[in-house]
């Protein structure tokens, strides 16, 4: 974990100030031509601590990240991948046929296509909205934090996903709009970010969530399986 150290030492008159992330320590010392009373010391260590606080919290974020992309799943987090996948299809896909927003087609798409297609989702939204909303919403693994600070995260995670469609939608991709604010995407979407959930949460590890969201995603809109999300990305495409 990353932590900031700050100390001033009245009598010499200096501040030192730490930095620790990981393995990497950076530290350094700032003189003064004189010693500093109680109240400059106050002060100054006030003031200090204003300013290295964004710091630590970029280190803090950093360290998210580097950990979520270099975590190794386990076989045993594979499994549980392939499981939470196998739920999201047996919960969204008879549902969306049975409304008819889902419709089974042969694609007709050539090689060079069909890889741009498949590294473009990879990218975005699958890579973005995991590094976002799961990454960087989520405690890390292990965390210390209580179950129901957990279960709050993972609730403000969760909804913030879901609404960033429809706002997506509103904002700058009107095209998808009425796919994007359909009932049965938002249940899909829902039930997609509880599953991309509790991937990250059991591996630690940010690419088991991505490999749930970009093989139901590529799944749905780009094979495809939804005609309202297909019309809108030829539009893109």
């Amino acid at each position: 974990m990353s932590s900031i150290k700050i100390s001033i030492n009245p009598k010499v008159g200096y501040v030192a100030i730490g930095f620790s992330l990981r393995q990497s320590v950076f530290s350094r010392r700032f003189k003064f031509p004189r010693s500093l009373t109680f109240k400059e010391s106050a002060i100054l260590l006030t003031l200090c601590k204003h300013k290295v606080a964004p710091m630590e919290f970029l280190f803090q974020i950093q360290e998210k990240v580097t950990s979520a992309m270099l975590t190794v799943p386990t076989t045993k987090d594979w499994i549980v991948a392939a499981v939470l996948l196998l739920i999201v299809a047996a919960t969204c896909l008879p549902l969306g046929l049975w409304c008819r927003f889902l419709d089974v087609r042969t694609p007709k798409l050539s090689a060079i296509k069909t890889i741009r297609i498949l590294v473009d989702r990879l990218l975005l939204p699958c890579f973005a909205e995991e590094l976002i909303f799961r990454v960087l919403l989520l405690p890390v693994k292990n965390n210390l934090i209580s179950i129901k600070v957990k279960l709050l995260l993972g609730a403000v995670s969760l909804t913030a996903y879901v609404a960033s469609h429809p706002i997506n939608a509103t904002l700058f991709y009107k095209q998808a709009s009425e796919t994007f604010i359909n009932p049965f995407f938002l249940f899909s979407t829902t039930v997609l970010g509880i599953a991309c959930t509790f991937a990250y949460t059991i591996s630690g590890s940010i690419w088991t969530p991505i490999a749930i969201h970009w093989i139901t995603v590529i799944g749905w809109g780009s094979i495809p399986l939804m005609p309202l999300l297909t019309r809108a990305d030829k539009t893109r495409t």
